[in-house]
């Protein structure tokens, strides 16, 4: 695991110069783990009863090594997992700039499913690792950045063969990494 840091020069100061780090985990073979220097946060933290873990999953594909990483973590600290599933509304559930309720509540219940699915060999690896998990109708990126405020550590995937002309990092991990308060672990998977 490789470890970087900040300054605490502020979120916005952050952006602008953090050219090292984003190279360096767009590119890194093994976990990268983002700390900012930032007081705010650990107020959070130490407010909260568990900051616990929280990972962003996709669900196709799976990402073994982020799941791993991030039920590893959550086994050292004694803490809770919240895993993550984020999506969009399919266009015949959002039809009209309106949302069925009925069809809402059905694509969330086939996608929890899934997630647990997804879940469960790692739940039986771990048995002492309490798990919370959740399906969200939003961007991954806006979920991922904001809904990890007052964790111990929010785990995000990277995938290792991006195309040659395309960033490093996709939009969750850059989001992720320049807007959440607590640590980030961008983990890079096939």
């Amino acid at each position: 695991m490789l470890v970087l840091g900040s300054r605490g020069i502020g979120r916005v100061e952050g952006f602008f110069l953090g050219d090292i780090g984003l190279h360096v985990v767009a590119r890194a073979d093994r976990p990268v783990v983002l700390v900012r220097a930032d007081e705010q946060q650990d107020d959070q933290a130490a407010c909260a009863e568990d900051p616990g873990v929280v990972v962003g999953l996709s669900l196709r594909p799976t990402c073994e090594e982020v799941l791993e990483f991030a039920f590893g973590a959550a086994a050292r600290r004694g803490s809770a997992l919240r895993a993550v599933h984020c999506m969009s509304l399919p266009v015949p559930a959002s039809a009209f700039w309106s949302t069925s309720s009925e069809a809402a509540e059905a694509v969330a219940r086939a996608a929890g499913q899934e997630l647990r699915r997804t879940l469960r060999p790692w739940q039986e690896k771990f048995p002492r690792v309490r798990v919370l998990d959740e399906v969200i109708f939003d961007s991954a990126s806006r979920a991922m950045a904001h809904g990890a405020s007052g964790s111990a550590l929010l785990v995000v995937g990277r995938r290792r063969d991006r195309p040659a002309l395309t960033p490093g990092l996709g939009p969750v991990a850059h989001a992720a990494i320049h807007h959440a308060l607590c640590p980030v672990a961008v983990i890079a998977h096939d």
